[in-house]
């Protein structure tokens, strides 16, 4: 509902457009019924579930199992909405499949292999259909791009927890604004493998801005953290006044995150069988290409008292490794690892340093952590 035009047009057209318009539609249903539609007895939600029947569309829906265990502040409190609720949620189950989620990992987990399925068994043509006339997806698609996205991690063991490793982070980035009514923000944000080994508000991840530049006059200031629990980080670097129309920025931050990552291999195993690409024998920092990207920078030190074994980059979808595509990424000239000093300390480095990265991919670089000595 906040993506609702400012144009005049009514908010049901530009729901219309994006039902019609969609590949499949997704309903996460738990605790609340939602908004009332202005002069009908039914939500917001309620009505689109009906449209996208009514249209036929592929359908994913997340239905919560027990809304009972849910806080207070996340459920309907008034009688009327509680029954309309529960009269959703009937009519869900009996016109379409559910898959039953409690918490995020079942939440995320249920999503990925209902898009599995449905990319099995369903005609979906992609957001960026392939067929006579393909789509081509431009720069001003997107709010802004980047000419330079880098990324240096140093690990090191954390002090008063050995299983787990720190990471110093130092991130540099350059962009510019394809939009007339300007870029305020972006998001510096940092996901966890498993909520498992969260973010959290006792010793959170901290972060400076220790450079920033714009081509036009104004300020540049990073805002205080809007999410710092559970399995993800996000705090925002924002412009004020908006970047222009085909004003640059650049913009350094460091800091430094806690307990990010497992120290041994069996956690790392363990603890990755919950998440949507499984149990791996290595584990990884990555970067997704949601913008488009002229130049993509990883680096990663791994000192040799971790005993870590450098594995190299891994590409692919959030939730799949393509092998073929990392293999020829390892040999294509863009990845180099060598053995070295950071200041005083011994240890590996691992870099990928790439041209035009790829839109919606995921680049890793990967270490496999050693066995947990006994």
């Amino acid at each position: 509902m906040e993506l609702f035009p400012s144009t005049g047009e009514s908010p049901w057209t530009s729901i219309l457009e994006g039902i019609t318009s969609a590949d499949f539609c997704v309903f996460i249903i738990a605790g609340r019924y939602g908004s009332i539609v202005p002069g009908m007895d039914i939500s917001w939600t309620h009505r689109e579930f009906r449209e996208a029947v009514k249209q036929n569309k592929p359908m994913i829906v997340l239905l919560h199992d027990k809304i009972e265990d849910l806080p207070s502040r996340w459920c309907e409190n008034d009688p009327v909405q509680q029954q309309r609720l529960e009269r959703f949620r009937r009519e869900v189950e009996a016109q379409s499949g559910v898959c039953f989620f409690r918490a995020d990992v079942g939440l995320v987990s249920g999503l990925t292999a209902s898009i599995r399925k449905l990319q099995s068994t369903a005609s979906i043509t992609g957001w960026i259909p392939a067929g006579i006339n393909p789509m081509s997806v431009q720069e001003t698609d997107f709010t802004h791009t980047y000419d330079l996205v880098e990324a240096e991690h140093i690990l090191s063991r954390n002090s008063t927890d050995p299983s787990k490793l720190d990471i110093t982070y130092r991130g540099r980035r350059r962009l510019r604004s394809n939009i007339a009514e300007g870029v305020r923000s972006f998001a510096q944000d940092f996901s966890r493998s498993s909520d498992s080994l969260p973010f959290s508000n006792v010793n959170p991840p901290m972060f400076e801005l220790t450079f920033g530049h714009r081509s036009l006059a104004g300020d540049i200031r990073l805002e205080e953290p809007r999410k710092s629990s559970g399995s993800t980080f996000v705090q925002d670097v924002y412009f004020d006044p908006p970047l222009q129309l085909g004003e640059k920025a650049e913009i350094e931050l460091v800091g430094f995150l806690p307990r990010y990552r497992f120290a041994s291999l069996e956690d790392t195993l363990s603890f990755g069988s919950r998440t949507p690409l499984g149990p791996l024998k290595f584990d990884f920092i990555s970067r997704a290409i949601a913008f488009p990207t002229r130049r993509l920078i990883l680096q990663v030190f791994l000192p040799a008292d971790l005993n870590c074994i450098p594995v190299g980059p891994k590409t692919g979808r959030a939730t799949s490794i393509d092998e073929a595509a990392s293999a020829a990424l390892a040999q294509s000239g863009h990845y180099t690892r060598w053995d070295g000093h950071l200041g005083d300390i011994p240890g590996t480095f691992m870099r990928l340093d790439l041209p035009e990265p790829r839109f919606r991919q995921y680049y890793r670089l990967c270490w496999q952590p050693p066995r947990a000595s006994r």
